[in-house]
């Protein structure tokens, strides 16, 4: 009879004595586990992602906000990581890498405050001394922010804007952005002009809006705008124009009224002045077709009264006693 050679079955039970070894160990630590999966096998942001999700509070979250902001080259993620973990290695690669990003002078100061050297600036060939100077015009502008004492107004559609006391009656101190069917305008009709210098009205639009704002909010008459501007200007001027009213009201202003520059729209030039020119409705009518407007010319730096067509898209103010 032919022989039958025999196999062991030794190895096979150790293999899988070492494979249930394996699991009931993934089982027993399951954040490890996963972090080690994360690591080596997947080693993506999302994977990250998913870890941070699973474990907020794993041995290994610093390492894995760290590698997901990298992956993702985020500069909120970078921002969050550098809040969270102010005494990890890359603290500082975690602001400057933001900073880079964002070229925001909020985000420089910040981290200046941290690291008054710019280590990292320097060592990129960024001039730290312009830097500082950008942290320097923002920290001044913090404070004379603060000093204004803002209020603050939402509307209907969950926009905020800020409010100031001037001269006893309560004024926006930034464009309204509500929406007014078919009387209220993007300026080159894109949504990112009205986030950043809200809408344009036509006249009747400009009172709806303001109606809407609550009891009590208005349109500014054109009597209410010469009184504001009094206070900046007192010989008056706003008939041939006040360069004095245009520095108060204009972003940045003492007034803290933060006028803006986005822009009108009329029939015969279609979108104009964005940036540079702003004109504002009053609630006063000139003549059976026409109201008041309060120019912002940018270029000119002068403030003066004129009359619009009421058909014309203007940004708009609001006001209550």
């Amino acid at each position: 009879m032919p022989s039958i050679e025999h196999v062991s079955k030794r190895p096979l039970v150790l293999w899988l004595g070492i494979l249930l070894g394996f699991i009931v160990l993934l089982l027993s630590f399951p954040s490890q586990s996963q972090w080690f999966i994360t690591r080596t096998l997947v080693n993506s942001a999302e994977g990250y992602d998913q870890y941070i999700q699973n474990y907020p509070k794993g041995p290994y979250l610093e390492q894995a906000s760290w590698r997901r902001a990298k992956l993702k080259n985020d500069p909120a993620l970078y921002l969050d990581f550098a809040a969270d973990f102010p005494k990890h290695p890359q603290h500082e690669l975690a602001l400057w890498s933001a900073a880079k990003k964002l070229r925001d002078p909020a985000v420089y100061a910040e981290y200046l405050k941290q690291y008054p050297e710019g280590g990292l600036a320097k060592a990129e060939g960024f001039n730290v001394n312009r830097l500082r100077i950008s942290a320097k015009v923002y920290h001044n502008e913090q404070k004379r922010l603060t000093s204004l004492n803002y209020g603050k107004v939402v509307d209907a559609e969950g926009h905020s804007y800020r409010s100031i006391q001037i001269g006893g009656l309560t004024w926006l101190a930034d464009n309204l952005n509500l929406n007014i069917n078919e009387a209220s305008f993007c300026f080159l009709d894109s949504k990112a002009y009205c986030d950043r210098f809200g809408k344009l009205y036509n006249w009747l639009g400009a009172q709806d809006a303001c109606a809407r704002l609550g009891e009590g909010w208005r349109l500014p008459s054109l009597e209410e705008w010469e009184t504001l501007c009094l206070n900046y200007d007192p010989e008056g001027n706003l008939d041939k124009g006040s360069t004095k009213v245009f520095h108060a009201l204009l972003k940045g202003g003492k007034s803290g009224l933060e006028a803006r520059g986005g822009g009108y729209f009329t029939p015969e030039g279609g979108y104009i002045g964005v940036y540079f020119d702003a004109a504002y409705w009053t609630g006063s009518p000139a003549n059976g077709l026409e109201s008041y407007e309060i120019v912002f010319l940018g270029r000119e730096k002068r403030t003066f009264k004129a009359i619009a067509e009421r058909a014309y898209a203007l940004s708009c103010r609001c006001v209550r006693n």
